[in-house]
C-alpha cells in the first residue's frame, strides 16, 4: 500500500504540470496569436468595408499640383491684416457670409419657415426666412457620418456645435488694390504656382479673376470639414444654382468641356514670430491624388502659404483643440457669429445669447483668396454675359446619367426635389473616408438621431453636447453692433 501510495503521489503532480503546460504553453500561445490575427483581419475588413461605404476610392490619373511656401507673408503684413479683425469686429458663418449674392438656392424643395422661425428636418433657414437644403449639405453629410477628420464619436447635437467657421468678407478689388497682395504676387514661388495652375496647354499668358477674398476664424473645438470648393463653369456657378450642384458638376465629369480652372491661396495669420506653429493643432489636410489617394497633412504655421485648385482637391482642417468640449451652440437656424469686444476678447454668440468667450491667440486665422483662370482679360470679360445653363437642363443631365448608372429606375419619373437632391449628392459627391487617427471612420453615435432609443445604449461610447448655457448674466454686455441679419445691443433699435 505504501509503495502504491507513493506512485499515486508522484503521478498527481505530473498530471497537474501537463495540464498547466496545456494552458500556458506553446499551444495556448498559438491559439491566442491566431485569435488575435483573426480579430485584426475582421476589424480591418470591417474598417475597409465602412470606408468603401462612406467614402470614395477614386484616385486621379495624375497628382493634382499643390504648392506650400514657407514665410510667404512677412510679419508686418500679417499684423496689418490682423488689424482687419478688430476693425471688422463681426464674423459670421458661411451660410450668412455668402447669402447676399446668391441666385437660385434650391431645386424645388424650398418652403417658408413656420411661425416660430423653424424649418422642417434636413432644411435650413436663411436670413430671409426660407427653408431649403443648405448649399453645402454634402459637407455636413460626410462630417456627421464619419465624425470628421478626427474620427469623432459624437452625437448629432454635439457635432452640430463643432462645424462652425466664421468669415469676414473683403471686397474683390482688394486683390488689385492691396499693396500686401501685390508684394505676394511678385514672389517667384507664387508666380510658379499660378503659372502651373492657370496656364492652359502651354499658353503664354493667363488672367486671374478673383471670386472671393476673406479672413477665416476657427475657434477651439471646431472642425473645418473636408470639402471641395464650388465648381465654376461657363453658364453655371454658385450664383445660378445651389452650391452642391456646382460640386457635383465637377466630380461627375459631365461638364468638363465647360469647366473653368481655378486657384485658391491660403496664408496663416495666427501665432507669432517666436511661436509660429498654432498651439491648438488643426492640421491642414488634403488629397492631391484624389479621395482614394494618400492623405497629406501640413502643420499650419504663421506666414505659410498653401496654393492649389480647391475645386479639384478635397481638403479641410483638423479639429482645433480636440480636447475642448465645445459649448452647445443651440439651434442650427439661429444667428451664429463671433464678435470682438476688446483686449483680444471675443464673444461667440447665438442670437442674443453669449455662449462662449475666446482669446485672439486661441483663434486659427487664415487669409484666403480664390479666383478663376482665363486665357486673357478679354476672355474673362465675356464670362458674366455668357448664357446661363437652365437649372432644368442641368437636372435633366444628372437624371439621365443616374438612370444610365442604374441609380434611378429607367422608366420612372424623377423623384421629388428633396429626395432627388439627396440621391444626387450621394451619387456624385464622396469624400475621403480616412481620418488623421486612422480610427473607425463611421460615427455610430449619429444613429441616435434617427433612432432616439439608441442614445442611452450608446451613451458610454459617445460624447454628447453640453447643456445649453447662456452667459449673459456672467459677463459684461456685448458691445453694440448695428446692422446685418441681427443687431447686437444696438442703441438705435
Amino acid at each position: 500500500m505504501t509503495g502504491k501510495s507513493k506512485n499515486v503521489k508522484k503521478s498527481e503532480p505530473t498530471v497537474a504540470v501537463q495540464s498547466k503546460n496545456e494552458v500556458t504553453g506553446t499551444g495556448f500561445v498559438v491559439k491566442i496569436a491566431v485569435a488575435s490575427v483573426v480579430f485584426f483581419l475582421l476589424q480591418t475588413l470591417a474598417h475597409r468595408g465602412i470606408e468603401q461605404a462612406l467614402g470614395s476610392s477614386h484616385v486621379f490619373e495624375e497628382t493634382e499640383p499643390f504648392f506650400t511656401i514657407e514665410n510667404f507673408m512677412d510679419d508686418a503684413d500679417i499684423n496689418e491684416l490682423r488689424n482687419f479683425l478688430y476693425e471688422k469686429r463681426r464674423f459670421v458663418t458661411g451660410l450668412d457670409a455668402f447669402s447676399d449674392d446668391r441666385g437660385i438656392e434650391h431645386i424645388g424643395e424650398g418652403v417658408d419657415a413656420d411661425e416660430n422661425g423653424n424649418c422642417p428636418k434636413d432644411l435650413y433657414r436663411t436670413e430671409q426666412g426660407n427653408c431649403f437644403i443648405p448649399g453645402r449639405f454634402d459637407i455636413g453629410k460626410h462630417f456627421f457620418l464619419s465624425g470628421g477628420l478626427t474620427g469623432a464619436k459624437e452625437t448629432y447635437e454635439k457635432l452640430l456645435s463643432s462645424i462652425y467657421a466664421y468669415y469676414g468678407i473683403l471686397p474683390k478689388d482688394f486683390i488689385d488694390t492691396s499693396a500686401i497682395l501685390q508684394r505676394l504676387f511678385e514672389r517667384p514661388q507664387y508666380v510658379e504656382a499660378m503659372d502651373t495652375l492657370c496656364r492652359n496647354h502651354g499658353q503664354e499668358d493667363y488672367y486671374f479673376k478673383p471670386t472671393q477674398v476673406n479672413i477665416v476664424l476657427v475657434t477651439p473645438g471646431q472642425d473645418l470639414p473636408l470639402h471641395y470648393d464650388n465648381g465654376w463653369f461657363w453658364g453655371a456657378n454658385r450664383f445660378t444654382i445651389p452650391d452642391y450642384l456646382t460640386v457635383a458638376m465637377t466630380t461627375s465629369g459631365l461638364w468638363d468641356h465647360l469647366k473653368i480652372r481655378q486657384a485658391q491661396s491660403v496664408v496663416y495669420l495666427h501665432g507669432s514670430e517666436e511661436e509660429p506653429v498654432f498651439k491648438h493643432g488643426g492640421n491642414y489636410v488634403f488629397y492631391p491624388d484624389g479621395p482614394g489617394g494618400k492623405m497629406r497633412q501640413l502643420v499650419p504655421k504663421r506666414g505659410m502659404g498653401v496654393i492649389m485648385d480647391g475645386g479639384q482637391i478635397p481638403h479641410g482642417g483638423q479639429r482645433i483643440a480636440e480636447h475642448v468640449n465645445v459649448a452647445n451652440h443651440g439651434s442650427k437656424d439661429q444667428f451664429h457669429r463671433v464678435e470682438y469686444q476688446s483686449n483680444d476678447t471675443w464673444y461667440i454668440m447665438n442670437d442674443d445669447d453669449i455662449i462662449s468667450v475666446v482669446n485672439t491667440d486661441d483663434l486659427r486665422l487664415s487669409f484666403v483668396w480664390r479666383g478663376l483662370c482665363f486665357d486673357s482679360k478679354e476672355h474673362a470679360d465675356t464670362y458674366d454675359s455668357y448664357p446661363e445653363i437652365p437649372l432644368e437642363e442641368i437636372l435633366d443631365t444628372f437624371e439621365a446619367d443616374m438612370k444610365k448608372r442604374g441609380v434611378l429606375p429607367k422608366n420612372a419619373p424623377r423623384p421629388p426635389p428633396k429626395e432627388f437632391a439627396h440621391t444626387l449628392i450621394k451619387t456624385y459627391i464622396s469624400m475621403p473616408p480616412q481620418n488623421v487617427h486612422n480610427s473607425l471612420p463611421f460615427n455610430y453615435c449619429i444613429l441616435s438621431k434617427e433612432y432616439p432609443w439608441l442614445k442611452t445604449i450608446l451613451s458610454p461610447f459617445c460624447t454628447d453636447v453640453q447643456e445649453y448655457k447662456r452667459l449673459n448674466d456672467e459677463l459684461p454686455p456685448a458691445r453694440p453692433f448695428c446692422g446685418g441679419r441681427m443687431s447686437t445691443n444696438c442703441p438705435e433699435e
